[in-house]
C-alpha cells in the first residue's frame, strides 16, 4: 500500500480545511452576535426614550393644564365677582333715596378729606375735588351721597370669595371720589409713595383716555350686554405697596354714555406667584408665567437664576405715569438662548429645546386667554399668558441615561466573553480533529452499503469501523448523521401534530371573531352587519320576493328608565326568544337597541299581511320579566323587492324609513314603504336644521289664553302659548315641533326663552296694574336638566315677580320617566314658591300614587275631554276628575271650553276656573293688555 504523504493526506487536508471554515463561522458567529447585541441595546435605548417622550408629554401636559385650569378659575372667579359688584352699584346708585342722604364724618387733612378709621369702608376725596375754600365740589358731592350704600356692600365683597386686597369704588372725571374696604389711611399710604398725586387727576395720570375709550365703546354697543372689563399689567400698588392685578368695571350714567365711576379689586399677584412657584418639577425644574409681551411676572427665584432674570424686587421699576410696574421682560436675560425663548413660546410647538451654560433643559408650555385689559397706546385688546414648565433634560431623561450607560457596560462584558470562549473553542475543536481524523479512512465500502440503508429509510445502522484514520470518524459521523435524521423525522412529526393543533385553534378563533363580528351577544341571533351582507349576496343572486320587515319596540326607552336596564335587556330577550319560536318561514336578526330584521319570502301581498299582523299580535301578550307582567307594542316597516326598489340592498334602510313613519303615525301598527316617506323622513331633517335658524333669528313669537274664574268670570291669570312663524312655510304648529324640539333637547334653549320672555310680559302686565298669574308649559327634557332649577331661579330672580304669581304646567308623561328625581325637582320648586299644575290630564299614564306623593297644586282637564262634553262618556270622565280634585283638595281648571253649554255644565258639577274660546282664542301680549283694560 502507498504511503500517503503529508500534503496528500486526508487527514491533514480536512483537518486544515475543518479548522479554516471554524474559524471563519466562530468570527462570522460572533460578527452577528455583536451586531445583534448592539442592535438590541440600541433599539432597547431607542424604545426607553420614545416611552420616556411619550410619559413626560401625557404627564407634563396634564399637569400644566391643571395649573391652567387653577389659574383661569382663580382670574374667573374673581371677574365673576365684581361683575355682580357692578351690577348691584348699577341697581342702586341711581335710586332716589339716596339723593339727599347725609354725607359721613369727613376730616380735612390740609390736602385732602378722609373719614376716620372707625368706619369699615375708607372714603377719600382728593385736593383737586376741592373749591377755593376747600369744600367739596358740588359733582364729587352728589356722588359720595348716591354712593354711600357702598359702605354696607363692600366690606361683604372685601371679606368674603377670593382673596382681595382690597375693593373699591371711584367716581368718574372731577368726581374721582373713592369708597374703599377695608379701612386705610388713603391719604397718608398712597401719597407716601405717590406724593404729586393728590393735585392732579387720578384717571388722567394713570389711564389717560380709557374713560373716552369706555364712553365710545358704549356708544357703539348701545344697550347690547357687552362686558367692558378691564384687567390691568401687574402694578405696584399705592395703599399697600403690593404687587397687584387690578379688576375693573366700569359704572355708566343711566341710559347715557357717560362714565359715573369703576367699581375695581385689587388682587396680589402672590395668589398666582404662589400657584407657580408650588409647582414640583424634579429637583431643578420650575415653572413661570410670562405675559404676551415677555413681561415674566410669576417666577421662583430658582427659575429666575437659571432664566438669568431678576427677583420680585428687583424687577419693580418706577413709571413717569405715576405708578410703580413689574417688569421682567425674558429678553433682558444674561443668556442669548433664554432671549430667544420669547419668540419660540409664541409659536404652536408646545416643546422647545433650552441650552442654558451647557446644560440643556425641555420647555413644555401652553398659552392662556386671561382676560381683557387696556393701555392707552394699544386700547383694548385680549391679554393672553403663557404657563411654561423648564425641566432639565439629564432629570426628563435620567432613566434614559442610566439605562445607556449599563446597556454598554454589560455589551462590552458579552464581548469580552465571546472572544474567550471563541478561542477555547477553536483549541478545544483543533484538539478534536487532530485526535480522530485518523479514523476517517476506513470502511468505505460499509459506508456505501449504510448509503442505500439510509437510501431506503433504514435508519438503524451499525458500521463497526474501528479504525481511528479518517474513515473510521466518517463512519461515526454517518452512523450520528443516520441518528439524527431518525430524530429529525420524530420531531418533524411531532412538529406537525403541533401545528394540526394551532391550525384548529386559530379556525376556532376565526369563528369567534366571526361571530362577534356578525352576532348579537345577548340574543344569539345575526345582527344587523350580518343582514347587510345577506342582502348584498341576495342583491348578487337577484332573488325576488324578498320582504324585510322592521320591528321597532315603542317606548322602549320608558321601560329603562322606569324599570332599569336589567328589565329591558331580559324584555328583549323575551322578545327574541318569541320571535325565534315564531313559525312563519322567516330569517330573524337583531338589530340596534330594540329593534330586530326579519326576512319573510313571499311574493303574496295578502299572506305576507297575515303573517305581519299574527306577529304583531304574538308581541302584544304580556311578559313575564322577574316578578313584572309587561305590555308592549311594536311598530313595523315592511319593504319589498322587487316592488320598492330594484336593488334589493336598499331594503334596509327602506324599512327603517318605513318603520320611523309608522311611530309617527301609526304607533303600534304597520306601514309599508313608500316614496313620500322619503320626502316626509327628508322634511322632518330639515325641520330640526330649522329650529337652529329659528332660534338664532327670532322666529318664535308667544300668545296668550286668559284662564276666567267660571263663576265671576274675572280674569285669573293667562296661559303662555309659542307660536313659530316660518319665513316661507308659515305658521307652524306647536304639535309639529316641539315633539322635534323635545327628541333634540332644543326644547332646553326655546324653553329658557319662553321663561324670560314671558315673564318680561307678566312685568309690563303687572306694572299697568293688571296682577293676574302666568302659566307656562314646562317640557320633561327640561325638567331633568341638572341647570334648570338654577336657571329658573335666576330668571324668576332677574324678572322681579313673585314667585307665587308662576305656575308651571307639567304633562303626566314626565313621572314615568324618573319619579323619584322628578318628585325630588318638584319639591324644591314649591320650596321656592312656584305652584305645578298637571297638564292634559286624564290622557296619559294617570296613577292615584304620584297625585298623592308629588306636590301638585292644579289639575288641568285635557279640552278633548271638554269640546265633546256632550259624550257620556266624557261627561263621566270630567266628573271623575272633579271629584279626584275635591276629595285631594287640588284646584281644578278645565281647558277647550267653547259654549256657554260647556262653561255652565263644568260650574255646576263644581269645576271653578277654565279656559278656552269661549272667553278668547290666543292672543298676542298687546291685546291682552287691551282686553283687561276694557
Amino acid at each position: 500500500m502507498k504511503k500517503i504523504g503529508f500534503k496528500s493526506s486526508i487527514s491533514i487536508k480536512i483537518t486544515f480545511m475543518t479548522l479554516t471554515a471554524i474559524v471563519v463561522a466562530i468570527i462570522v458567529l460572533g460578527a452577528i452576535m455583536y451586531s445583534s447585541v448592539r442592535t438590541l441595546n440600541d433599539n432597547t435605548l431607542e424604545i426607553i426614550e420614545d416611552e420616556v417622550l411619550d410619559l413626560s408629554h401625557e404627564y407634563y401636559g396634564n399637569y400644566i393644564e391643571s395649573i391652567e385650569e387653577n389659574i383661569k378659575n382663580y382670574i374667573e372667579g374673581v371677574n365673576k365677582e365684581l361683575l355682580i359688584l357692578k351690577q348691584l352699584t348699577e341697581e342702586f346708585i341711581y335710586s332716589e333715596e339716596f339723593e339727599n342722604v347725609d354725607i359721613e364724618n369727613l376730616i380735612f387733612s390740609g390736602d385732602w378729606y378722609q373719614n376716620e378709621d372707625s368706619e369699615s369702608t375708607a372714603v377719600f376725596v382728593q385736593g383737586y375735588l376741592l373749591d377755593n375754600d376747600n369744600k367739596i365740589k358740588e359733582e364729587p358731592l352728589k356722588l359720595l351721597q348716591s354712593t354711600k350704600f357702598l359702605n354696607h356692600v363692600l366690606p361683604s365683597f372685601s371679606d368674603n370669595g377670593f382673596e382681595k386686597i382690597q375693593v373699591y369704588f371711584q367716581g368718574g372725571k372731577e368726581r374721582a371720589i373713592v369708597r374703599m374696604a377695608p379701612w386705610s389711611n388713603i391719604g397718608e399710604n398712597v401719597f407716601s409713595v405717590y406724593p404729586e398725586l393728590n393735585d392732579v387727576p387720578i384717571w388722567d395720570t394713570f389711564n389717560p383716555g380709557l374713560i373716552e375709550d369706555w364712553e365710545h365703546k358704549k356708544q357703539i354697543n348701545g344697550e347690547e350686554n357687552i362686558d367692558y372689563g378691564r384687567v390691568t399689567a401687574p402694578v405696584q400698588d399705592g395703599v399697600t405697596g403690593e404687587i397687584v392685578l387690578t379688576y375693573t368695571q366700569p359704572i355708566f350714567e343711566k341710559n347715557q354714555n357717560k362714565v359715573k365711576g369703576v367699581v375695581s379689586t385689587d388682587v396680589s399677584i402672590e395668589e398666582i406667584v404662589s400657584e407657580i412657584e408650588k409647582v414640583k418639577l424634579g429637583s431643578n425644574g420650575f415653572a413661570f408665567l410670562m405675559q404676551s409681551n415677555g413681561n415674566v411676572f410669576a417666577l421662583a427665584d430658582r427659575g429666575a437664576e437659571i432664566l438669568g432674570l431678576g427677583n420680585v424686587s428687583d424687577s419693580t421699576i418706577n413709571r413717569d405715569e405715576g405708578y410703580s410696574i413689574l417688569e421682567r421682560y425674558i429678553s433682558q436675560s444674561e443668556y442669548y438662548s433664554v432671549k430667544e425663548l420669547y419668540s419660540e413660546i409664541l409659536k404652536e410647538n408646545r416643546e422647545i429645546t433650552l441650552e442654558i451654560n451647557g446644560e440643556r433643559y425641555i420647555v413644555f408650555k401652553e398659552p392662556m386667554k386671561i382676560y381683557r385689559s387696556w393701555t392707552s397706546n394699544d386700547g383694548f385688546f385680549d391679554e393672553y399668558w403663557y404657563l411654561s414648565f423648564v425641566i432639565p433634560e439629564k432629570e426628563l431623561y435620567s432613566v434614559y441615561f442610566k439605562t445607556e450607560e449599563e446597556a454598554m457596560t454589560q455589551m462590552n462584558d458579552a464581548i469580552t466573553k465571546l472572544s474567550v470562549y471563541m478561542a477555547m473553542i477553536i483549541i478545544t475543536l483543533i484538539l478534536a480533529i487532530i485526535a480522530y481524523n485518523t479514523k476517517i479512512t476506513s470502511g468505505l465500502r460499509k459506508l456505501v452499503i449504510a448509503t442505500d440503508d439510509i437510501r431506503n429509510k433504514n435508519y438503524e445502522i451499525n458500521l463497526n469501523v474501528r479504525s481511528s484514520d479518517e474513515i473510521g470518524q466518517l463512519a461515526n459521523a454517518f452512523e450520528s448523521m443516520a441518528n439524527e435524521i431518525k430524530l429529525n423525522f420524530q420531531k418533524m412529526s411531532e412538529q406537525n401534530e403541533i401545528l394540526v393543533r394551532e391550525i384548529d385553534k386559530r379556525k376556532k378563533r376565526e369563528q369567534k371573531i366571526d361571530y362577534l363580528e356578525n352576532f348579537d351577544v345577548a340574543t344569539n341571533l345575526p345582527n344587523k352587519a350580518a343582514l347587510i351582507n345577506y342582502l348584498n349576496e341576495s342583491s348578487k343572486d337577484g332573488k325576488s320576493g324578498e320582504t324585510l320587515v322592521v320591528i321597532g319596540i315603542d317606548e322602549f326607552r320608558k321601560i329603562n328608565e322606569g324599570y332599569g336596564y336589567v328589565i329591558g335587556d331580559e324584555l328583549i330577550k323575551k322578545v327574541s326568544n318569541r320571535l325565534k319560536n315564531s313559525d312563519y318561514g322567516q330569517i330573524l336578526f337583531k338589530l340596534k337597541g330594540d329593534e330586530f330584521g326579519l326576512v319573510l319570502k313571499s311574493e303574496n301581498f295578502s299572506e305576507l299581511i297575515d303573517i305581519i299582523q299574527k306577529i304583531r299580535l304574538e308581541l302584544m301578550e304580556p311578559y313575564q320579566v322577574k316578578d313584572r307582567y309587561l305590555t308592549i307594542t311594536t311598530s313595523m316597516g315592511v319593504s319589498s323587492f322587487p316592488y320598492d326598489t330594484d336593488n334589493i340592498s336598499d331594503l334596509y334602510k327602506f324599512a327603517l324609513t318605513a318603520m320611523s313613519h309608522t311611530k309617527e303615525v301609526n304607533k303600534g301598527g304597520y306601514e309599508f314603504y313608500s316614496k313620500d316617506m322619503n320626502i316626509r323622513a327628508r322634511n322632518r331633517l330639515e325641520m330640526i336644521a330649522s329650529l337652529d335658524q329659528a332660534i338664532a333669528e327670532s322666529e318664535f313669537s308667544l300668545v296668550y289664553q286668559p284662564i276666567v274664574d267660571l263663576e265671576s268670570e274675572k280674569w285669573e291669570g293667562v296661559e303662555t302659548l309659542i307660536r313659530w312663524n316660518h319665513p316661507s312655510q308659515g305658521l307652524i304648529r306647536p304639535d309639529e315641533f316641539i315633539p322635534l324640539a323635545e327628541e333634540t333637547k332644543k326644547i332646553i334653549e326655546i324653553g329658557k326663552w319662553v321663561l324670560i320672555k314671558s315673564l318680561e310680559d307678566l312685568k309690563r302686565l303687572h306694572d299697568s296694574g293688571f296682577w293676574i298669574d302666568l302659566s307656562v308649559n314646562v317640557s320633561v327634557v327640561q325638567l331633568v336638566e341638572k341647570s334648570f332649577i338654577d336657571d329658573l331661579m335666576d330668571i324668576v330672580k332677574k324678572s322681579k315677580i313673585p314667585p307665587q304669581c308662576i305656575h308651571l304646567e307639567v304633562t303626566e308623561s314626565s313621572f314615568i320617566e324618573d319619579k323619584n328625581a322628578v318628585k325630588e325637582i318638584l319639591n324644591r320648586l314649591k320650596e321656592y314658591g312656584l305652584s305645578i299644575l298637571i297638564d292634559d290630564f286624564g290622557t296619559g299614564y294617570s296613577s292615584l300614587s304620584y297625585l298623592k306623593d308629588l306636590p301638585i297644586s292644579k289639575l288641568k282637564i285635557d279640552k278633548g275631554f271638554v269640546i265633546d262634553l256632550d259624550v257620556k262618556e266624557n261627561q263621566e270622565i270630567v266628573n271623575t276628575i272633579i271629584g279626584l280634585s275635591q276629595n285631594l283638595k287640588f284646584g281644578l281648571i278645565a281647558e277647550g271650553i267653547e259654549t256657554k253649554e260647556q262653561r255652565q255644565y263644568l260650574l255646576d258639577h263644581g269645576c271653578k276656573l277654565g279656559q278656552g274660546y269661549y272667553y278668547s282664542k290666543p292672543v298676542d301680549i298687546e291685546t291682552i293688555e287691551e282686553m283687561l283694560k276694557k
